[in-house]
């Protein structure tokens, strides 16, 4: 049986280009090359996708390689293949790099935050023709705006946190303290102040009185043009995986246990600062709606 040509694309322009990273190395280590033939491509801070050689992930960001485009979905071949930019001549008529179009069976996108979960990527490779792994268009950019999300889960009658959403604009001079009456009046304390389109718990922040607030306003839009402030309540953090299309398989619940005020970004990401506890302590009944 013929290996599966795999595309691992990770990196990207976001503040999380390391997180993806990180993602990459763990996924690379758990799949099979038995089973799969793995090209990595790695996507720049300035958004050049690049051919990696070799079969591992280098510690630091990888930047090398030969750069790599995708086909136009006009193609008249229709092959689902990334064409390397080796194979565009320069001046003199002569290949610019000894490289080759490069068939492809799917790709695995890793690219966290803004143009990768964001559905940009995801549009990119249906403009191509090439399958890819992970949800589509509409449904990674609901999930990416916390605040449209949370507007569609109510609508269809899920219960979440009490919210409110503002523009930069919104936020700036005299206005701001404008938006803080109305948060404190609406919402009280703790809140938790968010981008709205961001991931990795980047410029997320706990606020316990109007200075916090404040502060954690203006750091926070320092990372998107749109923030959601919610209403923060005593909770625990259960997590579902899931995993299919027409057929959905969900995971045991796990629990995380941050040693942290909160699951922030240090938590996520440093060893030995959130427990982890496998399956979930929770009662039958919840686990078995989740």
């Amino acid at each position: 049986m013929s290996k599966l040509r795999l595309g691992l694309v990770f990196g990207g322009r976001s503040l999380e280009h390391e997180i993806s990273i990180l993602s990459a190395r763990s996924i690379l280590a758990a799949l099979n090359p038995d089973r799969y033939e793995i090209l990595l491509l790695a996507v720049d801070r300035e958004g050049q996708w690049r051919l990696l050689s070799g079969t591992g992930i280098p510690e630091e960001a990888p930047l090398n390689g030969p750069g790599v485009i995708l086909p136009g979905h006009a193609s008249r071949t229709h092959h689902k293949e990334l064409i390397s930019l080796g194979m565009l001549e320069s001046e003199t008529g002569s290949p610019a790099l000894s490289a080759e179009a490069l068939a492809l069976d799917v790709i695995f996108p890793i690219v966290h935050g803004a143009g990768g979960e964001d559905g940009a990527l995801q549009g990119l490779l249906e403009l191509s023709e090439i399958a890819y792994v992970g949800s589509g268009i509409l449904s990674s950019a609901v999930q990416m705006d916390k605040d449209v999300a949370k507007k569609l889960l109510s609508l269809a009658g899920l219960p979440v946190l009490p919210w409110l959403s503002f523009q930069h604009h919104e936020l700036e001079g005299q206005a701001l303290e404008v938006a803080c009456d109305r948060i404190q009046e609406e919402l009280g304390y703790p809140l938790f102040v968010k981008p709205a389109n961001s991931g990795s718990s980047v410029g997320i922040n706990r606020a316990l009185d109007r200075t916090q607030l404040m502060d954690a306003l203006r750091e926070a839009l320092q990372f998107d043009d749109k923030l959601i402030i919610e209403k923060g309540i005593e909770a625990r953090e259960i997590e579902v995986a899931v995993l299919g299309n027409e057929e959905p398989e969900a995971s045991v619940p796990g629990e995380i246990v941050p040693g942290h005020e909160f699951y922030d970004y240090e938590a996520k990401y440093t060893d030995g600062w959130a427990d982890h506890i496998m399956p979930a302590e929770i009662p039958e009944a919840a686990r078995a709606k989740a």
